[in-house]
C-alpha cells in the first residue's frame, strides 16, 4: 500500500519546500525509472510527470513511487500531441514539435525545483512589515517554476527564466502554433511589432533577414525575469525565507552605513 504523494508532502511542510538531501534521494530513485522507461527494450514515455504522480511507499521513508502511466506513449507509437500538466509541460509540446523522453526530463527539472521552493506566496505577510521593493521582489516566490495560467502565459514565463528560443527551432514550428507565442518581424518591411509583444525578448534568423518577438498574454501581469540560480536562490544561501534573510542584512547593513556616515558627518560640521 502507496502512502501519499510529493504534493501532499509539500503541503505537509506548510509549502515551504524540502531540503536539499531529501532531493537528492528523490531525484535519484524517479531518474532510475525514467532510466528503465528510456532503455531500449521498454522505450516508454511516461507524459504526465508531476508531483500527484509520485508516491511515497511509507509516510516516513523516503523510497517513492512512479505513478499514472494513463497518458503513457511508446516513442515508436506517440498518439497524443496534447500531454503533460500544463506547469510541468515541456516546450516540445507546447510548440506540437516531435517529443522523446527528453520531455519527461523537463517535467522531473520543474517537480524538484517545486519540491525546493515550495509554492506559497509570501506576498500577503511581508506587504505589512517591508517596504515595497523587498515585497515586489518576493512576490513569486513559491510557485511552481513555471506556472503558467494559460498556454502563453506558460511560454512566457518559461522564457523569462531561460531566455528565447533560437530562430532555427521557431521556423520549424507551425505558422499557425509559432504565431500564439511568438511574433516574427522581416527587417526592411516596415512592420512595427504589436502592442501585445515583449521587445525585450528577440531571436533573430542566422540569415538576419526576421526576428521574432515574444507575446504577452492579455490583462495579465508577468513576474520579473529572473535566473534559475536566483529561483534556487544559489547566491542566498537557498529559497523562501533565505532569500528574505538575505535582504534583510542587506538592508540593515546599508542602514547601519548611512548612519555612520550621516553621524561622522555631522559630527564634523
Amino acid at each position: 500500500m502507496l502512502s501519499y504523494n510529493l504534493y501532499d508532502l509539500l503541503r505537509n511542510t506548510k509549502f515551504k519546500g524540502i531540503s536539499l538531501n531529501l532531493i537528492r534521494k528523490f531525484s535519484k530513485q524517479i531518474l532510475k525509472s525514467l532510466s528503465f522507461l528510456a532503455s531500449p527494450e521498454v522505450n516508454v514515455i511516461h507524459c504526465d510527470l508531476k508531483p500527484e504522480n509520485i508516491l511515497l511507499r511509507h509516510p516516513r521513508r523516503s523510497n517513492i513511487k512512479l505513478i499514472d502511466f494513463g497518458s503513457s506513449c511508446y516513442l515508436t507509437k506517440r498518439t497524443y500531441t496534447y500531454i503533460q500538466s500544463r506547469f510541468y509541460r515541456s516546450p516540445e509540446i507546447l510548440l506540437g514539435l516531435p517529443y522523446d523522453q527528453k520531455i519527461d526530463i523537463w517535467s522531473l527539472g520543474c517537480v524538484l525545483v517545486e519540491m525546493h521552493t515550495g509554492n506559497y506566496s509570501l506576498t500577503h505577510l511581508l506587504t505589512p512589515l517591508l517596504p515595497y521593493l523587498l515585497t515586489y521582489l518576493l512576490t513569486y516566490l513559491g510557485e511552481p517554476l513555471f506556472g503558467g495560467a494559460d498556454e502563453v502565459d506558460q511560454m512566457c514565463r518559461i522564457v523569462h527564466v531561460l531566455g528565447m528560443p533560437s530562430a532555427t527551432l521557431l521556423d520549424r514550428v507551425k505558422v499557425d502554433v509559432r504565431n500564439k507565442f511568438f511574433e516574427r518581424i522581416e527587417l526592411n518591411s516596415g512592420v512595427i511589432p504589436s502592442s501585445d509583444c515583449d521587445t525585450n525578448f528577440i531571436a533573430e534568423t542566422i540569415d538576419r533577414t526576421a526576428y521574432y518577438i515574444l507575446k504577452k498574454p492579455s490583462n495579465r501581469d508577468l513576474p520579473r525575469p529572473r535566473t534559475l540560480a536566483q529561483i534556487l536562490g544559489v547566491y542566498t544561501g537557498g529559497p523562501g525565507i533565505h532569500l528574505l534573510t538575505y535582504y534583510l542584512t542587506h538592508l540593515l547593513t546599508y542602514s547601519l552605513i548611512s548612519f555612520i556616515i550621516l553621524f561622522r558627518g555631522a559630527k564634523n560640521w
